[in-house]
């Protein structure tokens, strides 16, 4: 017969696992508690930018070479210098501590994107994130050569790594929040929409230059390019955008810090903090089909160390904008002259109708609120635009699919679909652009999830609360036969419901992934259902730090209400006591 009375020691030994769940949850939310604003002031323009390195590293570069040949020299080097010393994937953690912290003291560590400063990287929920994504090792090795280069990877909320996952970079208008530590509320935010991920401010210009070494350093070796595109596996992109944000953000204080302190663990340097020059040498006139947008982009804001002509005036783009509560829409702001310093700062007149962050307008409630960016250089130089937020009460959908041909996996393709939206006060508006679209949610109408089946023949856009279920067809084929068992897997998370359920799901789908050739990965099937599952384990993630939020919630109210540790011991073994005897 199994004896019911617990002894002393086992109590105690209850006690202390208590005790072990109510202090540690605690400490392990310090790093989070940390979190403040980017350690690091952003600079306003390469014009602005005064050359920091003036050693003999690169005393051998020709700098009057351009294109390959330039970029040829410069991958003799950090090669050369970086084999002396060659690092690996485990001791990154600790060599962030050197690397990565705040310059101004020497102290804690600051996430890469973000700027985010937690206690160390044992003690936050922080991530070695590959800047030029890995792609499962599809790209190149996880943890060796570009896997472990300390001028590549960079430390990163767990959470925020897992979301960006595999995207390029560009710039997003009406993307979605990227939460770091199960917060949308960090000071420098992420955005993602689609295939592409957005850093945060000051952070744009150093993702540029990583991805610059990496491509000088390892692309030879594993034929990793630049597109002006999306790029999947061993290309990514936007290199427009990314050659804008290394312009428009020279290098910092930050960057420059942890340049010299890499150097001084393995050897070599990022000759793109050290001359930023060298990158429009390279890339402007390397005889890819890219050449001329990235010239463009010079001609518009300018290179290192030529000097910017003065600001006329600035202007918005739209300049009338109609949203619904929660929805949100990105802003332009174009300079006149065209390459004059466009960097703005942004205020709306009544945060409690509508709020913007970096040109991101999010509609609160109804009510109009004017959105003002004013110029960094010249706060006399101003633009605005008017956001009336209005409550939907009505969508409705006209036109035709531009696509209506899909696999199983791919999700539905809105262009040449108009949405009109008609509003309490019986106004409307229609919305056909590609990036007004993406506020809507499309959906396959019988199962309400983004990943088209071959089943699915209706599609249906929601808008909140409200629906509409388009009058055309689409045509969903099966994909090959290989790619078909990953898209089934990635269903499968999609439907799980559970937390345990979606975590099963989730690590079968990536096993899948892992499964499949690097052709597979790129047919559209495969990226389509990639997406999702991206999609999927930010949910996820969220979801998981939303349901530890609320357990350490309770944890520190047992805590504020216990007042010593002897009380809590004795308190649970007379619960025990009268449970078991």
């Amino acid at each position: 017969m199994m004896c019911k009375k617990l002894t002393l020691s086992f109590k105690l030994l209850i006690v202390f696992a208590l005790v072990l769940g109510i202090v540690f949850p605690c400490l392990a939310v310090y790093g989070s508690d940390l979190s403040a604003s980017a350690a690091t002031s952003v600079a306003s323009s390469s014009a602005d930018w005064t050359p920091s390195y003036n050693g003999s590293y690169y005393n051998n570069i020709n700098s009057h070479l351009t294109g390959t040949a330039l970029r040829a020299e410069l991958e003799t080097l950090i090669t050369s210098t970086h084999n002396t010393r060659v690092n690996s994937y485990d001791n990154l953690k600790s060599q962030f501590m050197k690397t990565d912290v705040d310059p101004a003291t020497g102290q804690g560590l600051l996430w890469f994107y973000s700027g985010t400063k937690v206690s160390s990287y044992a003690g936050s929920p922080s991530n070695r994130e590959h800047v030029w994504p890995k792609d499962g090792g599809a790209a190149f090795p996880e943890k060796t050569g570009p896997g472990c280069d300390l001028q590549h990877l960079r430390p990163t909320d767990t959470q925020l790594n897992s979301t960006r996952g595999s995207l390029s970079f560009d710039e997003i208008k009406g993307g979605s929040v990227v939460k770091e530590n199960g917060s949308t509320s960090y000071a420098n935010l992420c955005y993602k929409s689609g295939s592409f991920f957005y850093p945060g401010e000051g952070y744009r210009g150093a993702t540029a230059r990583i991805l610059f070494y990496v491509q000088t350093r390892w692309g030879t070796q594993y034929n990793l390019e630049f597109v002006d595109s999306a790029g999947h596996c061993k290309t990514i992109g936007k290199i427009s955008t990314l050659l804008k944000w290394h312009l428009e953000e020279p290098p910092t204080e930050s960057e420059i810090y942890r340049n010299q302190k890499a150097y001084e663990i393995q050897g070599n340097r990022n000759p793109f903090i050290d001359h930023p020059e060298y990158a429009t040498a390279i890339y402007c006139n390397d005889g890819n089909s890219y050449n001329n947008a990235l010239k463009q982009v010079v001609a518009q804001y300018g290179d290192y160390g030529e000097e910017r002509p003065d600001l006329e005036s600035l202007a918005i783009t739209p300049n009338t904008i109609s949203l619904t509560a929660g929805a949100e829409q990105t802003l332009t702001v174009t300079a006149t002259p065209s390459n004059a310093n466009a960097d703005v700062t942004w205020s709306s007149s009544n945060t409690a109708v509508a709020t913007v962050n970096g040109g991101k307008v999010t509609a609160v409630s109804n009510g109009t609120a004017v959105i003002t960016a004013t110029s960094v250089n010249n706060p006399a130089i101003k633009a605005t635009v008017t956001v009336n937020v209005k409550k939907a009460v009505k969508i409705e959908l006209s036109g035709t699919p531009t696509t209506t041909q899909y696999q199983a996996g791919q999700t539905f393709n809105p262009a040449g679909i108009t949405v009109k939206v008609t509003y309490d006060d019986n106004s409307s508006a229609n919305f056909s652009s590609v990036n007004d679209l993406k506020q809507f949610k499309w959906v396959d109408a019988d199962t309400n999830q983004p990943t088209l089946m071959q089943t699915t023949t209706k599609i249906k856009c929601k808008f909140g609360d409200l629906e509409q279920t388009g009058n055309w067809t689409v045509t969903v084929s099966a994909p090959p036969e290989h790619i078909s068992g990953f898209v089934t897997s990635v269903n499968a998370v999609t439907s799980a419901t559970t937390l345990q359920a979606r975590f099963d799901a989730i690590k079968a789908a990536l096993e899948a992934y892992n499964n499949l050739s690097a052709t597979e990965r790129n047919n559209p099937s495969a990226q389509g259902a990639y997406q999702t599952l991206q999609d999927a384990i930010a949910d996820y993630n969220a979801d998981v730090n939303k349901h530890n939020s609320t357990m350490e919630s309770a944890v520190k109210t047992g805590v504020y209400a216990i007042c010593s540790a002897s009380l809590a011991a004795a308190a649970i073994v007379i619960i025990l006591n009268r449970k078991f005897n």
